[in-house]
């Protein structure tokens, strides 16, 4: 199970008018946002759901398109917030150069396949909170669903869902992020 950080588990919307200030070069305007991430305000409904997938014995896989550097701060804030231990954090690659980030849909699937080529029964669902994105993510195959649609749901309509379909091996592109899962 790959659950999406911001937006299904992380508010840091309150935030974003650092991303707007003119006067500050773009990089140093993420790095400013992203020193936030202690201060993300908490999902509850998120949290919720992924102790129930926990709870049903499915293995939890957080996955963020927040830069590399911010990992650390990022497994911090999953504990001190009292989210279960997933077994892996994905976030967006050192390889990126500032100029040519990669649209979070190319992480989202990068990380997708990182986890379905290496332990296929870990993606039973990629939770979401962008309608778009998880139609994008079917598109190629992802098996996706809107965080707050999964919420909705009972235990056991929740695991009928994500019993539904098997996960599948996805082939990488040519592009393809090399990613390490333990």
């Amino acid at each position: 199970m790959i659950v999406d950080l911001d937006g299904v588990l992380a508010d840091l919307s309150e935030f974003e008018e650092l991303l707007t200030l003119d006067d500050v070069p773009i990089a140093q305007r993420w790095q400013n946002f992203f020193a936030h991430i202690p201060d993300a305000t908490v999902l509850d409904e998120g949290r919720d759901l992924v102790w129930a997938i926990d709870g049903l014995g499915y293995t939890v896989v957080y996955s963020t398109t927040r830069p590399a550097y911010t990992r650390t701060p990022s497994r911090i804030w999953l504990k001190d917030s009292e989210f279960p231990t997933g077994r892996a954090l994905l976030t967006r690659p050192h390889l990126e150069t500032a100029g040519h980030p990669q649209p979070a849909l190319q992480i989202k699937l990068a990380h997708a396949r990182a986890v379905t080529n290496k332990h296929p029964a870990w993606l039973r669902c990629f939770v979401d909170d962008d309608h778009t994105v998880v139609e994008q993510l079917r598109g190629h195959h992802v098996p996706a669903s809107i965080a707050c649609e999964l919420s909705a749901l009972g235990v056991a309509a929740l695991r009928r869902r994500l019993d539904s379909g098997p996960a599948k091996t996805l082939e990488p592109p040519v592009s393809a992020i090399a990613l390490h899962l333990p």
